[in-house]
């Protein structure tokens, strides 16, 4: 039925537009919906329009059904949002639900395992740094004795070493002595030497050493008295021909077991083998010098 705005009632549009209530009986039940359409279905609604024209257009359904006296409750109305990804069984949602709780559950039982390796890592370390610390007090322990042994065995070996020294400075004083007097004593120094002296008997040797010249085509010398007498003239046992040997240059003391050579203070020295000496005993194949005259030894 057309309704034109000049056979409406005039209405008031500063009262609230009555909305027919639907018949509780032919309402299905109403699915869940949010606080907002709530609020909405709940609120009171004012209308106002223009009713110069014939276009209803504008005007909520509702509104419209009024002035066109049709039934409100024959107005469709939008259905409610639903979220299509949620579930709407309960038991599978509980189901979801179990699952989620046994997955965190597995990985806090993850978690507590590695931590567990981490300790005994960290305890594993704390062991080996406890051994390692001990290896090494043990060490430095060690190498503190081993310096106080070593500092001990330096002063020992400082306080032998000058034992040592002083004993060979005694048996070169003791040497130059003996020499001193076999000087003094083997020969007057006064009184010509035609002849050996007492002391300077011969040796009955079987095997006596010798002195070979190595500096002219002279007669081995034959080593066969207890003391021999080295000089340049011939009251010597051994006569060396040279103005550079002394007429007292040295001695030689011979036994069956070793000759030693003595050096009586000559001006150019007694060397044996090029090194100068005051007292040696004599080697197979020495070479034995006085001054300028070699000889080779032969024992």
């Amino acid at each position: 039925m057309a309704v034109s705005p000049e056979t409406l009632a005039p209405i008031d549009r500063t009262q609230p537009l009555p909305i027919a209530a639907e018949p509780a009986a032919a309402t299905p039940p109403a699915p869940a919906t949010d606080s907002s359409d709530a609020d909405t279905e709940n609120q009171t609604v004012y209308v106002s329009f223009d009713a110069t024209g014939d276009d209803l257009s504008g005007l909520p359904a509702a509104a419209r059904a009024l002035i066109e006296n049709e039934d409100p409750s024959t107005v469709q109305r939008p259905a409610p949002a639903v979220d299509a990804a949620a579930p709407s069984d309960p038991a599978e949602l509980a189901q979801i639900q179990a699952l989620e709780i046994a997955a965190q559950r597995a990985e806090i039982a993850r978690q507590e395992r590695e931590l567990d390796e981490v300790q005994r890592a960290l305890a594993l370390r704390e062991r080996w740094l406890g051994d390692l610390r001990k290896e090494l007090k043990t060490a430095q322990d060690e190498k503190r004795v081993l310096v106080a042994q070593l500092a001990d065995t330096k002063r020992l070996l400082e306080d032998m070493t000058a034992r040592v020294e002083k004993q060979a400075a005694q048996i070169a004083a003791l040497e130059a002595q003996i020499a001193e007097r076999m000087s003094l004593t083997a020969f007057a120094p006064d009184t010509p030497r035609t002849r050996p002296a007492a002391s300077s008997e011969r040796l009955d040797l079987e095997h006596p050493a010798t002195l070979m010249p190595l500096d002219d085509n002279s007669a081995p010398i034959v080593l066969d008295r207890k003391v021999m007498t080295v000089g340049r003239t011939r009251d010597n046992d051994i006569c060396v021909p040279s103005v550079l040997v002394s007429r007292d240059h040295a001695r030689m003391l011979v036994s069956e077991e070793s000759i030693v050579l003595f050096d009586v203070g000559s001006i150019n020295g007694s060397f044996v083998n090029e090194q100068p000496v005051k007292r040696h005993t004599l080697r197979d194949g020495d070479i034995v010098r006085f001054a300028d005259r070699r000889y080779r030894f032969c024992g």
